[in-house]
């Protein structure tokens, strides 16, 4: 039975999952009622309070699986021989925008902001834990203070960049994303190469 009812909640949620994505994109979330996603999703309010508390908790739970994806394919990139240099951080943020849905209302809504719900701290999380895969285990990459910085840094930067990625900027593609991001975070703003070859300047 428990199986059974198992994937009933699933198919569940997968139906207010995407009764909430339709919604957000003719609406903003404020705009947008438990009577009105319910409706739309074919269920009953105690239905949608048995699998959620509110619309934050669906944005969360969204959130979630989009960073245990890209914890996943991080985990499989970094079993690559490159593993550590610049060549592998740019395949995991290139992989990242590339099974990122740059059309989906729920993730153009996390990026706005949403109360009670910090996507940064989120990211900072799971990249503090890639980091963490990614250094020798006899010698730390760097000093306590250093990697507590180091997330922060690197997820600021990643979602201002995923911001710019959903307005789906003319002649960049995830490649040339992925290498622009990798050269200004491990070369800085005046690296040694130009990140974004053939692109015309201002």
């Amino acid at each position: 039975m428990s199986g059974a009812m198992d994937k009933r909640r699933r198919r569940t949620r997968l139906r207010l999952q995407a009764a909430l994505r339709s919604l957000l994109a003719e609406k903003p979330l404020a705009e947008i009622s438990v009577d009105a996603l319910t409706r739309a999703a074919g269920v009953t309010r105690p239905t949608f309070y048995s699998n959620y508390t509110d619309l934050t908790a669906m944005l969360d739970e969204y959130l979630t699986g989009l960073l245990a994806e890209m914890a996943r394919r991080h985990s499989a990139i970094i079993d690559d021989p490159e593993r550590g240099t610049p060549e592998m951080l740019a395949r995991i943020v290139e992989q990242a925008l590339i099974d990122i849905d740059r059309s989906d209302p729920r993730l153009h809504t996390l990026l706005n902001g949403v109360t009670h719900l910090t996507p940064e701290t989120r990211f900072a999380e799971m990249v503090e834990q890639m980091m963490d895969q990614c250094d020798p285990i006899d010698r730390p990459f760097a000093s306590e203070a250093a990697r507590r910085l180091h997330p922060h840094f690197f997820t600021g930067a990643f979602v201002g960049m995923l911001r710019f990625w959903v307005t789906r900027p003319d002649g960049i593609d995830a490649k040339m994303m992925a290498a622009a991001f990798t050269q200004f975070g491990t070369s800085g703003r005046f690296g040694a190469t130009d990140p974004l070859p053939g692109m015309p300047s201002s």
